[in-house]
Parts: C-alpha cells; structure tokens; sequence
C-alpha cells in the first residue's frame, strides 16, 4: 500500500508515513521515512489548534524505536539518545504557511521543553500491543546492517540516564491526551478539534 506523504522540504526530502505508534483524529506519535535513502524519523504533533500545527521531527535508528515499544526507554528520550539531524515543522492555519527549523534551542531542550513529550513517560503497551512495528523495526536493523549503514550513534547524557530510573507511568490513550503537558488536544478539546484534525487531512497541507 503505498503511503502518505507527510512532509516535503529541502532538509529532510519527501517523508512519507510509516508507523504509526499513537493516534487520536489524526497521528500524534508516529515515525516516517525517507524512501530515497532510508533515513528514519521518529515524529510527535505537540501541538494542534485553530492557530497552528507543530511537530518535532527526529532522526532515529531502528534499534531505538525497539527499545522504545518494548519499554526499555522512554518516549521523551527516543527524541534525544540519537544523534541526528532534529527539526521543528510549525503549519499556520491562518496564513497557511509551512516553516521548519533545525536544532531550535528551546524545543530541543532536554530539560525544559515543553513540546518534547512528558519526562518519565513510557508507551506502557499491553502484551504483543507492539509486536507487528517491534518485528518491523527489528528486521530494519538487519537490514540496515547487511547494507553496511551505520546507525546513528547512541549518547546519553547524565540527565538522560537518571530519567530511565523513573517508574512507568500510565501512557495509554485518554491518560496520554491529558498529560502531554498541555500542549496537545486534552479531552475537552477533542471535539471541538475534529473538523481541523480529521484523517482526513493527514498530509496536513505540508506537502509541496
């Protein structure tokens, strides 16, 4: 089946849907590629009202996205432990303009951010919740290494490190629309955010 494309721009290429790990109206934690040289992304709507639609867009190896679906990491530090190339896509809804910025200091930021999901939070599946994109991701690393590429490199910084030492939380569902930092659509705001958030529009109005 062939899938949509979710952004087009010069720094990242066409990226085009690939998993997506989290949904309401429309994705809200979800990976996409670039089918031109396989680079993988792992992308998060932190924000998505009347005024605007925001994303945070991260490169990401397939051995992380493994170890977030098995809850052996995080969610906020599947968007920090590789190194990578790491955007922010802003749509204006009024204007209907698109920008993207790489590397901005105050999303990225591993402390403070705001649009980074919540510190501590895991996906906390259910048993095999996960087991079709794990055996994805898994046989995209064996692919990647009988192709010779190189997964980005892991680093974690101390912060990062003593975050894994959190206790799981909840982060199904309802519970993960309400704690995302209030950002994202909470319950209240669900459907008065259908007609903008529809399936329907899930390229968004990104694509070139």
């Amino acid at each position: 089946m062939t899938q949509k494309q979710i952004f087009n721009f010069e720094e990242t290429g066409i990226l085009k849907l690939d998993k997506v790990i989290f949904e309401s109206y429309y994705p809200i934690l979800f990976t996409c590629k670039n089918e031109s040289n396989g680079k993988l992304y792992l992308c998060v709507c932190s924000q998505a009202d009347s005024k605007q639609k925001k994303w945070l867009v991260k490169e990401v190896s397939p051995h992380t996205m493994v170890e977030l679906l098995n809850d052996k990491m995080t969610i906020r530090n599947a968007f920090l432990v590789d190194q990578g190339a790491k955007y922010t896509v802003i749509y204006d809804m009024n204007e209907q303009t698109k920008n993207i910025e790489e590397d901005n200091k105050e999303d990225w930021n591993e402390e403070e951010s705001i649009d980074l999901p919540t510190t501590g939070e895991y996906l906390d599946a259910e048993d095999g919740e996960f087991e079709e994109e794990i055996s994805y991701f898994e046989d995209l690393k064996l692919f990647l290494m009988d192709e010779n590429v190189i997964e980005p490199t892991i680093s974690f910084s101390v912060g990062t490190l003593l975050e894994e030492s959190v206790s799981k939380s909840l982060y199904r569902s309802e519970s993960f629309i309400n704690s995302y930092n209030g950002n994202i659509l909470i319950s209240s705001d669900l459907e008065s955010t259908r007609d903008i958030c529809s399936q329907d529009t899930i390229n968004w109005n990104l694509v070139a």
